[in-house]
């Protein structure tokens, strides 16, 4: 695999357009808040707590986006010169193999398309830091969203209760405003429009990414990650085994995984159906236009862009599969798929230990 073609950080050009996004709306939610929020906001105790608080937050977020996004999360067999991560000869025949990536991965590592590389720990691919999230920058992404949502909190909080002192304290309000140094001669009415702005962008946004972190919580208490969670849903469904509390897997009787009901984990799976009848779609007229036995084929993984990439086969002893499906979502964009290693992706009984 040439080296040109992977991704190994989010830095790494092209940047994704909603990356280049995230990056304006919050410097513009930050200069408009820190502007004209904070310096309306009475007593002077809350103003500074406020303004401590949502700082912090702030500071926290650019932070951790920025560690998330130049992180290589690679697995350690394919970026073992630079690690130094040696792996004795018997571990390396045990492990499933990456024929893309030309080197044995762990186990829970998976094949992302977009990167053109095995995650460790594959979680997702993130559009909005535009790399993958795996185990060397999980915690940083789960930082990131915790951070979003205390600086959205703060921001709709102080701006419905200016939009309420506004109506509310008529006179109190605009004496405050014109010893605002930048609108000493602009009439109150202008107060309106960058609070409502602040209301309308941040009340979604609060709203999306709390759902993340609660789903995140979820994850990380059952030790599994999005890409596994997809995938045992899917199969349980596709099951009809699909259950709201913990069910008996077949044969083994181990617990398996709890699932969240659909307004919990609908942000995972809404763009799932319409990307897997897409892919059937064109899986079908593939096979309608090869000449040869599907059966015979090798098996396929897909590239990012929908075209067929190199097949992915396995050495013994372990024999890795092409994976079907791949963990999406709206608001971290998993563009990424996992392509390769162990079986456990794609058997309906995966689980994960209570944390």
């Amino acid at each position: 695999m040439a080296e040109a073609n992977v991704r190994t950080n989010g830095f790494h050009k092209p940047l994704h357009p909603l990356q280049l996004a995230s990056w304006v709306v919050v410097a513009l939610d930050v200069l408009t808040f820190s502007i004209i929020g904070i310096p309306l906001i009475e007593p002077d105790i809350v103003k500074v707590l406020i303004s401590l608080c949502f700082g912090a937050s702030v500071i926290v977020l650019v932070l951790a986006a920025i560690k998330a996004t130049k992180c290589d999360p690679a697995d350690p067999h394919i970026r073992g010169q630079d690690y130094g991560v040696k792996v004795n000869k018997e571990e390396d025949e045990a492990l499933p193999y990456c024929v893309q990536c030309d080197s044995p991965v762990f186990s829970r590592s998976k094949h992302c398309r977009a990167c053109n590389k095995c995650v460790q720990d594959f979680d997702h691919h993130c559009m909005w830091v535009n790399n993958c999230v795996g185990a060397e920058n999980y915690r940083a992404f789960a930082t990131c969203i915790a951070s979003v949502a205390v600086m959205t909190a703060n921001i709709l909080v102080i701006s419905a209760y200016l939009l309420i002192d506004y109506f509310a304290n008529d006179e109190e309000f605009e004496i405050r405003w014109h010893e605002h140094p930048l609108f000493a001669d602009v009439a109150k009415e202008v107060a309106l429009v960058p609070f409502i702005f602040l209301a309308v962008v941040n009340l979604p946004f609060f709203v999306l990414d709390m759902h993340l972190v609660l789903l995140h919580l979820f994850l990380s208490w059952n030790n599994v990650t999005t890409y596994e969670y997809i995938m045992n849903k899917r199969n349980t469904m596709e099951n009809e085994t699909y259950q709201a509390e913990s069910t008996k897997s077949a044969g083994d009787g181990k617990p398996k995984l709890r699932t969240l009901p659909r307004c919990m984990d609908w942000i995972l799976c809404a763009n799932r159906k319409r990307r897997r009848k897409k892919d059937e779609g064109q899986k079908a007229a593939e096979e309608k236009a090869a000449t040869g036995s599907v059966a015979e084929s090798p098996a396929v993984a897909e590239a990012a862009d929908g075209a067929p990439s190199a097949p992915v086969v396995a050495a013994p002893p372990v024999a890795p599969e092409a994976a079907n499906g791949e963990p999406e979502d709206i608001s971290f964009a998993a563009e990424g798929e996992s392509t390769n290693t162990d079986d456990r992706k794609t058997s309906p009984d995966v689980y994960g230990a209570q944390a």
